[in-house]
């Protein structure tokens, strides 16, 4: 069985596309998708049709609840004393909202914390952040100790989460832990402050279970640039200029 990992789209279609198309080459049966669907992108409500055609397992992120009850601090950054980098990112997470039809939100609004997919011996349980919060953050120097708070319950042989949009493979005990990356905005490296450089690349995880092995592979496929210049033009996105210097990375 062949399973592809994709999270942290955030709006970035011609990204999205990009990585369906190279999942496409290597037959993945199931698509599992980690949340962070719309914000933040030129294309919010674009990126939810490609989700739901796809018709595979798809968990809510952070972002798909702040498209539906846009946090506050959003509209007047400065009020909260946030830097100065997080003013673009308020703005077009507003645009964002806005973009999105009753039936786009309705969508969002009917995703699960996690899914559970069958991989025949054993299986694996998709979330955003951990399985209880959306905001958790798992990364590679995450406590022990704190890692196994988070997934207090949690039996399924293989896990998968976003979030960071940084990929990442970590042992927890007899279980394996697997961040495919992020598809629309890969972190060059994770910072808490969220400012981090943005790749140029989209990233994803392709999982092959053969009874019980189990091979991973993290994968980056080229984005190319004149696509997302024309995903840009082609919205009324704020900040689109900003949004495409910071895509400069390698």
């Amino acid at each position: 069985m062949r399973i592809a990992l994709i999270s942290d789209i955030h709006g970035n279609t011609a990204a999205l596309r990009t990585v369906l198309d190279d999942i496409e080459k290597h037959a993945a049966d199931t698509i599992v998708c980690l949340g962070d669907i719309a914000a933040t992108g030129p294309d919010p409500a674009g990126a939810i049709e490609l989700i739901t055609d796809l018709g595979g397992p798809v968990v809510r992120g952070n972002t798909d609840e702040d498209m539906l009850a846009v946090p506050e601090w959003w509209h007047d950054p400065t009020a909260v004393g946030a830097p100065a980098s997080a003013l673009p990112v308020a703005e077009i997470g507003v645009w964002c909202a806005g973009q999105l039809s009753d039936q786009h939100q309705e969508f969002l609004r009917g995703l699960p914390l996690t899914t559970e997919v069958d991989l025949g011996d054993g299986a694996l349980l998709g979330f955003h952040g951990s399985p209880r919060l959306v905001n958790d953050n798992i990364i590679a120097s995450t406590p022990v100790p704190d890692v196994a708070e988070m997934l207090q319950g949690v039996t399924q042989r293989l896990l998968a989460g976003g979030h960071t949009h940084v990929p990442m493979v970590r042992r927890h005990g007899s279980q394996t832990i697997v961040n495919p990356g992020s598809v629309g905005a890969p972190f060059a490296g994770y910072s808490d402050g969220g400012d981090d450089d943005i790749a140029s690349h989209a990233a994803y995880a392709l999982i092959t279970t053969t009874g019980n092995a189990m091979n991973i592979e993290l994968r980056q496929v080229p984005v190319d640039r004149a696509e997302l210049v024309q995903m840009v033009e082609a919205s009324d996105m704020p900040q689109g200029e900003w949004w495409l210097d910071r895509r400069t990375g390698s």
